[in-house]
């Protein structure tokens, strides 16, 4: 049946008819009010979808919590590291998958997860990073286990089906990795270790508003919308390091 209705293209399509009549926004100089004066990415505690909706998703306004995975099982164990996510994508289940991205260090088969998962898994591997887009149906479930929606994302949002996997050991970069989500809004938690962020203002708001950098320590979650910014990153220095980005929409 496959060659006469091949779908497969239209499996994560966002639009299974295009609609002509839509024409996304682009950005005007007024749109960079919002940024211009920004010093800093700034930190919420014990928020609300409210004050998220209204001060921060509606203007652009990218953001760090410090306390929405304190309660995560995963953030409350020592029993989880890197062999858990190597077994997980060498298992069975996941045997002929393989990411809508995969970008590393280690010269691999384009986007050949299970190669990179055995490299990492050797000893002998030293000094990597890897980042890639889950966007297998079975993947991404799988993923989930390891996180929950953030209690601060409103209701309005409806979390992306694919996910994303930052990983590194002992990597020292001094490239900024960019992370090309599609959907309005990432948030990207960090699970362990710690990341350098880089947000950069799209045109034309990048002749206005400063780049923002910050440190994303364990146990925060940074929030960014696409329209205005770029999220780039550079994994913590001498250590091990592990983050998971989902993507997010709203009307």
């Amino acid at each position: 049946i496959l060659p006469y209705w091949d779908w497969t293209s239209l499996y994560y399509a966002d639009c299974f008819i295009t609609n002509p009549y839509y024409v996304t926004k682009a950005l005007m100089e007024d749109d960079c009010n919002v940024c211009e004066s920004l010093v800093d990415i700034e930190q919420l505690s014990n928020t609300s979808q409210r004050v998220v909706s209204d001060d921060y998703l509606q203007n652009d306004m990218p953001f760090i919590v410090t306390d929405a995975m304190d309660d995560w099982p995963i953030m409350n164990t020592n029993d989880f590291w890197f062999d858990n996510i190597t077994e997980m994508f060498l298992s069975e289940e996941l045997r002929d998958v393989n990411p809508c991205e995969l970008t590393s260090n280690l010269r691999l088969r384009t986007d050949d997860l299970r190669a990179f998962m055995r490299k990492i898994h050797n000893p002998d591997t030293h000094r990597w990073y890897g980042h890639w887009e889950n966007c297998n149906k079975k993947a991404t479930k799988v993923l989930r286990k390891l996180y929950e929606r953030p209690y601060f994302i409103p209701n309005m949002v409806d979390l992306s089906q694919s996910n994303w996997v930052l990983i590194s050991s002992e990597f020292s970069g001094k490239v900024y990795k960019e992370i090309d989500f599609d959907s309005e809004l990432l948030w990207v938690a960090q699970i362990r270790g710690w990341s350098r962020i880089h947000l950069v203002p799209r045109e034309p708001c990048d002749h206005f508003c400063p780049e923002l950098h910050h440190t994303l320590s364990e146990g925060s979650i940074v929030v960014v919308t696409s329209s205005l910014w770029r999220f780039e990153y550079i994994p913590g220095e001498h250590t091990d390091n592990l983050a998971i980005g989902v993507g997010g929409f709203w009307n």
